[in-house]
């Protein structure tokens, strides 16, 4: 319930500057450690509020409990916020095995936190302080092996960064809005049962984006950014990965939805099987998010969040419009109306914002349909097996057959079809100079 305000204040305390300073063709030392403070600052008002508006969430659910769990919270906020610039800066400087250490440490260092705390019975404390220790860890580090300190703050030029950081932020705030609205409608208008059915789904749905296209960010801005005035190479190289986010991460979406009912059983047991379906609802809508994030790279690639801010008004809009009416129905209603708005949202940037990048749009769209026509293609089978044995076999045992279904069918194709290995060898080549 109140995870939905916590990234938000999160995303407050960035205010979309590190993208700001990732984008930049040129950053000069004391612009980078003006932006560092002025998160900063943003993250201390961020923290303050939280705190003081606590007894107000906890209100609007209902659920006095969540005060205290909002206020311990609440200091996430000033460290997530301090945390942005010295991510950016390292991703500037191309040090990407650094943040993915961070990143993979983090989550060990929080995990282990809450596992001891919630062994000890501390109850939902422990989500609590999983999330603190994971902020003081990447803090810790990322100021340790950044090897940068930034400056007091000093006059510089700061307005063109902030103007990209605040068009950037209020996109971002338009997506965040559109994404967590599902869990807050759930959780006033249906509790939280209900709510924890849908979020255990939402949970399993979102972690291919943030595994795999979140962590991309940071590499594909800062170096596509370099030659942004080249608009053929970037166009080029984009429809690269494209094809790459296609195959790679709408192949783990398309997949997970065919097996989302044995997934459910094995990762979190037969009490949770009502996910199962919202699961798979929303796999379909993750394979045109995934395919959308390059839309979104490409708009702070080639400095168009203007543009991308106008379109983002409609698309999210509708998207929220889309939830609201699907609430009615419950956390299934929710997910049919999430992955209406984002296939909505692929389809009308599709059709007019990416236009104004000056990118070939065309080669865009053509780049993921022969990828995602063949991952549904092979896993309409799978599902059709999951649907016939879902009641006669463990969860474990119907899974490992699927596997073995999928790995067949895949194989099958490869050998049958040219342009399918050929694609496969492409990448693997693309990916090869990259690492």
């Amino acid at each position: 319930m109140i995870i939905a305000f916590a990234g938000l204040a999160t995303l407050l305390g960035d205010f979309g500057l590190s993208s700001a300073a990732m984008q930049a063709k040129s950053l000069s030392d004391q612009q980078r450690s003006n932006l560092f403070w002025m998160n900063t600052g943003i993250g201390v008002l961020c923290t303050v509020l939280a705190f003081l508006c606590a007894p107000l969430i906890a209100g609007f659910y209902g659920q006095p409990r969540l005060t205290a769990a909002v206020q311990t919270l609440a200091p996430t906020f000033v460290l997530q916020a301090a945390i942005s610039q010295l991510t950016a800066n390292a991703a500037r400087s191309l040090r990407f095995k650094l943040l993915a250490q961070v990143d993979v440490t983090a989550q060990l260092v929080g995990f282990s936190t809450a596992l001891v705390l919630a062994t000890a019975g501390a109850g939902v404390t422990a989500l609590v302080a999983q999330q603190l220790a994971i902020a003081l860890w990447t803090l810790l580090i990322l100021s340790v092996a950044g090897r940068w300190v930034p400056k007091l703050p000093r006059r510089a030029e700061m307005k063109s960064l902030v103007g990209f950081g605040v068009n950037s932020f209020l996109v971002q705030l338009l997506t965040y809005v559109s994404s967590n609205v599902d869990s807050v409608l759930l959780g006033r208008f249906w509790g939280p049962v209900p709510l924890g059915l849908y979020d255990r789904a939402y949970q399993l749905y979102r972690m291919p984006i943030q595994q795999i296209a979140t962590p991309l960010t940071r590499v594909v801005l800062p170096m596509l950014s370099r030659r942004q005035d080249e608009r053929a190479w970037v166009s080029e190289k984009l429809v690269q990965i494209q094809r790459i986010v296609a195959y790679v991460v709408g192949g783990v979406f398309v997949v997970l939805g065919s097996m989302a009912w044995s997934v459910v059983g094995v990762l979190l047991g037969a009490n949770w099987l009502e996910s199962a379906p919202v699961l798979a609802i929303l796999a379909l809508g993750g394979v045109f998010q995934s395919i959308g994030y390059v839309y979104y790279w490409a708009f702070l690639i080639t400095n168009q969040t203007g543009v991308q801010l106008r379109a983002s008004i409609i698309t999210r809009s509708l998207m929220v419009i889309f939830i609201a009416g699907g609430v009615v129905f419950g956390p299934i209603g929710v997910a049919v109306g999430v992955t209406a708005g984002l296939i909505s949202n692929w389809l009308i940037l599709s059709r007019w914002p990416m236009r104004t990048t000056g990118l070939n749009v065309r080669h865009l769209v053509m780049a993921v349909i022969r990828p995602i026509t063949i991952h549904l293609l092979v896993n309409l089978p799978v599902a059709l097996v999951g649907a016939i044995y879902v009641d006669q076999l463990p969860s474990l045992s119907l899974l490992g057959l699927q596997v073995g279904i999928v790995i067949v069918l895949y194989g099958v194709v490869f050998f049958s079809y040219k342009s399918f290995r050929e694609d496969l060898i492409a990448i693997r080549i693309i990916l090869r100079k990259a690492l």
